[in-house]
């Protein structure tokens, strides 16, 4: 069994920490933080505690690191676990910079590492499901996807999210689920046009994109903070046959509706998608099993997702560089 070591012990480790436990398997044995506080809290649940992660990895040598830092600290993070020859699963996004990230997919593969990424959505079963079924051809010819993201400001324990230096705002922290789930469903992405309001003050980060794809398909993307609705989600696919819908405020989540009138719903409930992932990349790491996301794909992510953040800042069409 793999030997698991975090980077950061924060909330997403917290929350990883049950995941792994969920998914049955390897457990963390060691975390790595600067905060003597959070140190003692892993130390409780049972793990070895370090001061840095290059002190983890030279001392605990764990074969696998999970990187649960804020998005600005990813890059370095993940870069040393490679060139000490961890295998490497990061939160998402895999960092800010588009060349940074293809960088540090080339260094996976020239190690011979795994990297992964959290693009937790390809895990969660309704839209597992929607993407089946698009690739079955039941709705089609692809024509457009639309998806809305919308939830409250992230809490005062989390400001620095609303830092873009640190975080990327509403684009690549939020808006960057469905972008790479768009991508996984219609390809390669040509061009991005985009609009924010911000307001680091208030929490308020909304944004509205378009990206344009290789293929002649479109997407068109929302996403907020401080919605004040809690949290909610939709992704929809057009074809030319009919359309597959996902709203996380419906019971169930999916819905099928063909042009020729016929409608089903469905229910792909199962465990937890956190869990799901983990269990993924331990059984790539373990087994050899074929990753469900590459390196390359999340650095594509990036790309896109920073094309729009920087048509949204310059208020015009931004191509993006695959």
């Amino acid at each position: 069994m793999a030997t698991i070591g975090f980077a950061g012990y924060g909330f997403m480790a917290r929350v990883r920490r049950d995941a792994y436990a969920a998914a049955g398997g390897s457990r963390p044995s060691f975390a790595a933080d600067t905060d003597p506080a959070r140190r003692a809290e892993a130390e409780a649940a049972g793990m070895k505690a370090f001061a840095s992660i290059e002190d983890m990895l030279e001392r605990a040598r764990p074969d696998v690191v999970d990187v649960c830092l804020p998005t600005h600290l990813h890059a370095p993070a993940v870069r040393a676990s490679l060139e000490a020859g961890a295998h490497v699963f990061c939160e998402k996004p895999l960092c800010a910079n588009p060349a940074e990230a293809r960088a540090l997919a080339a260094l996976a593969a020239s190690r011979g590492r795994l990297l992964l990424v959290g693009h937790i959505l390809r895990f969660f079963p309704d839209y597992r499901t929607l993407l089946n079924s698009y690739r079955n051809g039941d709705v089609g010819a692809p024509g457009v996807a639309r998806a809305r993201r919308l939830t409250n400001r992230p809490p005062e324990s989390r400001a620095w999210y609303c830092d873009d230096a640190l975080c990327g705002g509403v684009i690549l922290d939020l808006m960057i689920h469905d972008i790479d789930f768009a991508l996984l469903a219609l390809g390669a992405p040509e061009r991005a046009f985009a609009r924010r309001a911000c307001d680091p003050a208030s929490g308020l980060d909304f944004a509205l994109a378009t990206l344009r794809f290789k293929s002649g398909a479109m997407a068109h993307f929302e996403a907020c903070w401080a919605a004040n609705i809690g949290f909610r989600y939709e992704f929809e696919l057009a074809g030319d046959r009919g359309l597959l819908h996902i709203d996380s405020a419906s019971k169930p989540a999916l819905k099928t509706s063909l042009y020729d009138g016929c409608s089903r719903l469905e229910n792909p409930t199962s465990k937890s998608p956190m869990a799901l992932q983990l269990e993924h990349f331990l059984d790539c790491v373990e087994n050899g099993a074929e990753p469900l996301i590459n390196a390359d794909e999340a650095a594509l992510a990036v790309a896109a997702a920073d094309a729009i953040a920087r048509s949204a800042r310059e208020g015009k069409v931004v191509a993006i560089e695959t």
